[in-house]
C-alpha cells in the first residue's frame, strides 16, 4: 500500500490493487492514504523546526 501511495509502480501491482480493492473494499486505501499524508505533513514539520531552530542558533 506504501507503493500505492507514491503511484502505481507497474502493471502487476496495478492488478493486485485492484483485486484487493474488490475483496476489502476502497476504505482501507482511503485510511492508509489519509494517515501516511499526515505522517509526511508531520515530518515535514519537524524537519522544518529543526532547521529553523539551528538556523537561530
Amino acid at each position: 500500500m506504501v507503493a500505492a501511495f507514491c503511484g502505481v509502480q507497474s502493471n502487476q501491482n496495478h492488478e493486485r490493487d485492484f483485486d484487493c480493492i474488490d475483496q476489502a473494499g476502497f476504505k482501507p486505501y482511503i485510511i492508509i492514504g489519509i494517515v501516511l499524508t499526515f505522517a509526511i505533513l508531520i515530518a515535514l514539520y519537524a524537519i522544518v523546526q529543526i532547521i529553523l531552530r539551528t538556523a537561530a542558533s
